[in-house]
């Protein structure tokens, strides 16, 4: 997994802040490339260490519900590493309520995206609606950036 530093992600990141949203976080997948986004520090170093990303039960629930925000509260829990990541999230970035979803972006790629909150969880979705343009604005900047298209030989 690769972690995106860009300053154009930080500003978008504090913006949402600003609207209740204490957590922001975005992977954009394409085959066993990963380039992330988190926007807790100790949420992402805490994923990368304990390699989440294969178990997080949010992320296998969202793989199956493409384009529908998966409730963080109502995601099925069955291994103990599973609840040991959901615990984790909740007290790394101090959100009980978020969710999180899966978005196709082509064939080979897709996009997950997470916002989480303290306060109630339609805080957190009516955040998402506001930003959700800007939200899709900053995965197609990233999928220029880091999955460019190749360009076809032209033909004789």
């Amino acid at each position: 997994m690769n972690i995106i530093e860009n300053i154009e992600v930080n500003r978008f990141i504090n913006n949402i802040k600003l609207s209740g949203v204490e957590y922001f976080s975005l992977g954009i997948i394409k085959g066993d490339q990963i380039f992330a986004i988190f926007s807790s520090p100790t949420w992402q170093k805490f994923y990368l260490e304990n390699q989440c990303f294969d178990y997080d039960p949010v992320i296998k629930t969202a793989y199956v519900n493409y384009d529908m925000p998966v409730d963080w509260r109502s995601v099925t829990v069955l291994l103990k590493k599973e609840a040991f990541i959901m615990e984790a999230r909740g007290e790394l970035t101090g959100c009980q309520e978020g969710f999180s979803m899966m978005k196709q972006i082509d064939e080979e790629t897709s996009a997950i995206l997470a916002f989480g909150g303290i306060k109630d969880f339609s805080t957190v979705m009516d955040a998402y609606a506001t930003y959700e343009s800007e939200v899709t604005r900053l995965i197609d900047v990233l999928c220029a950036i880091y999955f460019p298209l190749k360009k076809k030989k032209k033909e004789k």
